[in-house]
């Protein structure tokens, strides 16, 4: 690059909060991946809040808050010529965004500025209506590159949301795969949740909100309880559907093989006592779950959503559902349940997936590629 020679891309990352969730874990996962002799990154909050934000301090970048509630009215204007500020101070090569307000937000920012803007997109959306269609379409005309996880999710964003076929690119999820395991910290996680050797221990982790379709999981639940009654399930998220599940699994009467566990900061200790991992989403992006969980060797059953299937290869590195259905979910369960050597041979397969295509290496290079092709065009 003619302007910076050798020196490291500055990057701005644009994100919300740190509050746990998929696209805030991945951001994490990023950051802590970068090649920080050849790129430099800040990072900008709407709001300075989240669990995650001790990583991001561990790692020690550079923490920015815009102070905004709302992406409306008088503050939300002012806070945006803030932001246009600190990129020309900060002299800021490329920002990165995540999340539809964030995305929206930053690239009307980066217009003014005059930077170079990437977008991200993570799921295909359906919820979107008329008004945040329109949203997101100026947005994606406003980019220099909208970054998708998936082909499904491309689809989706050339289609409906007529973003332009230059600038889209598939930049799958990414995960490193665990060490070995801490034999202390198992046995002190499964003694603190009172969970049995013998069980059989099945867990989802996803936000409890309707779009994940734990209900459906729950359901198909109550059917293996009747085959496995010492079967354990650990729910890991939180969200607006938490009461009603405790009470359908309170009507169900398993309330003794179902444990609520909200957000937790040891997912992968939480992964190390699994034998079973589900996603059983009406629709999904690219699960960073999955990933983390084949990385650990588990058989996934996921669910025929878009994004997930083009993660499991259908029979040899996981199962894959019908969704919004708990029979066929209820019957992989048991298929699986049953055959501890078919279990086993879909856990090992799904581990040699993730080390061949889903690495945080490839994640990072792609982007690196991205963030030097639009300097090129810039300089």
């Amino acid at each position: 690059m003619k302007k910076r020679g050798n020196h490291k891309i500055k990057v701005c990352y644009l994100i919300g909060s740190l509050k746990i969730g998929g696209a805030q874990r991945h951001l994490v996962k990023l950051l802590n991946a970068l090649d920080r002799s050849r790129v430099e990154p800040v990072l900008v909050l709407f709001k300075e809040e989240g669990d995650l934000i001790s990583e991001i301090r561990r790692l020690q970048i550079p923490i920015y808050e815009l102070s905004i509630n709302k992406l409306y009215g008088l503050h939300s204007i002012s806070c945006l010529y803030k932001f246009v500020k600190y990129l020309r101070e900060q002299d800021i090569d490329v920002l990165h965004t995540f999340i539809w307000q964030a995305n929206f937000f930053g690239a009307v920012a980066g217009i003014i500025a005059r930077k170079k803007v990437v977008i991200s997109k993570r799921s295909t959306n359906d919820w979107m209506t008329a008004p945040y269609l329109m949203i997101s379409r100026l947005t994606n005309m406003l980019a220099d590159k909208v970054s998708v996880v998936s082909e499904d999710v491309a689809k989706t964003v050339r289609e409906r949301e007529r973003a332009s076929e230059a600038k889209l690119f598939v930049v799958p999820n990414g995960v490193d795969l665990p060490g070995k395991i801490d034999v202390e910290k198992k046995e002190a996680l499964q003694k603190e949740l009172v969970i049995s050797d013998r069980a059989i221990k099945v867990g989802v982790i996803a936000s409890l909100v309707p779009v994940k379709g734990h209900i459906y999981f729950i359901d198909a639940i109550r059917k293996v309880v009747n085959e496995y009654p010492e079967i354990q399930v650990l729910l890991v998220g939180d969200g607006i559907l938490r009461s009603e599940l405790e009470a359908r699994v309170h009507q169900l009467g398993i309330d003794d093989n179902v444990q609520f566990l909200g957000y937790r900061n040891d997912v992968e200790g939480i992964l190390g006592l699994l034998d079973i991992f589900v996603l059983p989403s009406l629709e999904e992006g690219m699960s960073n779950a999955v990933l983390e969980a084949m990385a650990h060797g588990l058989p996934i059953i996921v669910t025929d959503a878009a994004g997930s299937f083009e993660i499991v290869e259908n029979g040899k590195s996981g199962i894959i559902v019908q969704k919004g259905n708990s029979e066929p979910l209820a019957k992989a369960l048991l298929n699986i349940i049953r055959d501890k050597a078919y279990r086993l041979s879909l856990g090992m397969e799904a581990r040699k997936r993730v080390e061949r295509e889903y690495s945080m290496s490839q994640v990072v290079s792609r982007n690196l590629q991205v963030y030097e092709e639009l300097l090129a065009e810039r300089y």
